[in-house]
C-alpha cells in the first residue's frame, strides 16, 4: 500500500523526509534485533531444558522476523518508486516513476471525458496504546468513471482521510457538472478490476438529492462491515479452498502425528503429581503450542467457522493423544496413570481454545455483513 502525503492545492506525493527514513531504518534494526534475540533465548532455554521458555521464545521471535521482513519489503518498494497525484483544473494527473529502471508514466484525464464520480468509505485502526480501547478512522474512496477516446469504460481511484480536502475535490466536480454518487458500503478491500465488472452492484445514492453531507475523517470505536461484490466472493471460497487441501489440511495432519509420537515417546517421562503432569514437565509448553496450531489450522477468524469446531478439534487431540497413551501402556513405558493426565490437559486445550473462538466469533458479530441496501437511481 503506497501512503501519499501532501494536499495542498489537491497535489500529493508518497516522498518520504528524510528523518523519516531514519527512523524507518532504526525501527526495521530494532524489530531486527528483537527477532533474532527472542530466537537466541529460545536456543538457551533449550540448552537449559526449559521447555515452556523454548516454546514461547521460539514462535515469538520467528513472529517478529517475519513481521520486519514485511515492513522492510514495503519500505524498499515505497523508497524505490515516485507517485504523484494531483486533481487539476482541467483534470485528474498521475504520474508514476521507477526510481531504479527510471521508467515512467503520466496521464492526465480530463473532466470531460468523466461520466460520474463514486465516493465510499474506507476504516484505519488507530491504536491508543496497551492500556485504552483503539478506534476506527473513517476516510473516503473517490471513484472516478471515465471513457477513453474508444468509449471504453474504465476507473481510477484515490483515497482520502480529511473531511476538508473531501469537500475541495466535490466541490471541483461539481464545477465541471460531474454526477457524485455516495455509497455508504465500505469498499476498502475493492480495487480497479472490481470496479470494472462488479460496478452496479454497489448500492448508490446521489449526493445533493438522497444526501446531503459526506461524512469522513471522523473516529468511532466499531469498524465498519467491508464490502465485497459476488465475484470477490466467489475468488475468496476458490482461495480458501485451494489453501484448505495445499496448507491447512495436511497441517493438520502432521499436528495429530506430531501430538500421536509425543504421547507415545514423551508422555510417558513426564513428571505427574495429583494424576496430573507435573509444573516442571513440558506439558504447558505442548499446550500452548497446541491451542496456537489449532487456532491456525483450524481457520478460527474464518466467518464460517462455527462454535462447534473447537469440541471437534478437543475430541481429535483428545483420540490421538489416548492412542499414544494406550500403546504406552500396553509396551509397558507407562502406568493408566497417564489417561487422567492426558484428560486435563485436553480440557484446558478446549478451555483456552474455545475462549479464543468466541473473541473471533464477537468480532465476526460486530463486523457482520448487512443485507444490501436497495439501489437508488441516479442521473
Amino acid at each position: 500500500m503506497i501512503e501519499m502525503r501532501g494536499g495542498k492545492d489537491l497535489k500529493y506525493s508518497n516522498r518520504v523526509p528524510g528523518w523519516a527514513k531514519v527512523a524507518q531504518i532504526v525501527l526495521i534494526g530494532l524489530l531486527a534485533c528483537i527477532g533474532v534475540g527472542g530466537l537466541g533465548l529460545g536456543v538457551y532455554f533449550v540448552v537449559i531444558q526449559d521447555w515452556v521458555g523454548a516454546l514461547f521464545c521460539f514462535p515469538i521471535g520467528g513472529f517478529i522476523l517475519f513481521i520486519t521482513r514485511i515492513v522492510y519489503v514495503i519500505t524498499r518498494f515505497n523508497n524505490n518508486i515516485e507517485v504523484l497525484c494531483e486533481l487539476r483544473d482541467e483534470g485528474y494527473y498521475t504520474y508514476f516513476k521507477d526510481l531504479k529502471s527510471g521508467y515512467t508514466e503520466e496521464e492526465l484525464i480530463p473532466f470531460e471525458r468523466m461520466r460520474e464520480v463514486l465516493i465510499g468509505r474506507t476504516t484505519s485502526y488507530i491504536s491508543s496504546g496497551s492500556n485504552s480501547r483503539g478506534c476506527y478512522r473513517v476516510g473516503a474512496k473517490i471513484i472516478m468513471k471515465s471513457e477513453n477516446e474508444d468509449g471504453t469504460v474504465r476507473y481510477s481511484m484515490f483515497g482520502l482521510g480529511d473531511g476538508t480536502e473531501l469537500d475541495t475535490w466535490m466541490r471541483k466536480f461539481e464545477t465541471h457538472g460531474l454526477p457524485i454518487l455516495y455509497t455508504p458500503e465500505n469498499v476498502e478491500e475493492l480495487k480497479l478490476e472490481d470496479y470494472e465488472s462488479c460496478y452496479d452492484e454497489i448500492p448508490k445514492l446521489v449526493y445533493g438529492e438522497q444526501i446531503e453531507k459526506i461524512l469522513v475523517g471522523h473516529s468511532q470505536y466499531s469498524d465498519l462491515p467491508v464490502f465485497r461484490t459476488s465475484r470477490m466472493k466467489e475468488v475468496r471460497r476458490a482461495k480458501q479452498s485451494v489453501n484448505d487441501r495445499k496448507l491447512f489440511l495436511p497441517a493438520y495432519a502432521v499436528l495429530l502425528v506430531f501430538n500421536l509420537l509425543v504421547a507415545y515417546f514423551w508422555m510417558p517421562h513426564w513428571l505427574l503429581d495429583d494424576d496430573m503432569f507435573a509444573d516442571a514437565s513440558p506439558s504447558a509448553g505442548i499446550i500452548l503450542m497446541n491451542i496456537a496450531l489449532l487456532v491456525f489450522v483450524g481457520r478460527y477468524w474464518r466467518r464460517e467457522t462455527g462454535w462447534l469446531r473447537p469440541l471437534r478439534d478437543y475430541g481429535m487431540l483428545l483420540g490421538v493423544h489416548l492412542t499414544g497413551g494406550v500403546l504406552a501402556v500396553q509396551n509397558g513405558s507407562a502406568s493408566p496413570v497417564l489417561y487422567d493426565a492426558i484428560i486435563v490437559d485436553n480440557l484446558s486445550v478446549l478451555l483456552f481454545a474455545g475462549i479464543i473462538l468466541a473473541v473471533f466469533q464477537f468480532r465476526k458479530w460486530r463486523t457482520r455483513e448487512k443485507p444490501p441496501a436497495a439501489k437508488a437511481p441516479h442521473r
